[in-house]
């Protein structure tokens, strides 16, 4: 499993979408690091057989530049952003 969580203030607000969650997962792995800017209110999941709230944010990606370009070429493969 590779679920990533959301912290803020040391609290755990959330995770990243599990389609997604392998890519960011292996990224912070070799050092990099992701910031969650939320960017609209929360609603209900419309993924999620057991529902949840989900909170649509933007992923800012800071890492070596080498990194970033496979998590660049990595992402497009597989169609995920």
């Amino acid at each position: 499993m590779y679920a990533v969580s959301v912290i803020k203030d040391g609290v755990v607000v959330g995770h990243l979408p599990k389609k997604i969650s392998r890519l960011c997962s292996l990224f912070i792995r070799r050092g990099g690091i992701i910031t969650c800017r939320p960017t609209g209110r929360q609603r209900h999941s419309s993924d999620l057989p057991q529902g949840g709230l989900e909170i649509p944010c933007l992923l800012i990606f800071d890492g070596e530049a080498q990194e970033i370009k496979k998590l660049i070429k990595l992402s497009t493969d597989l169609s995920l952003f």
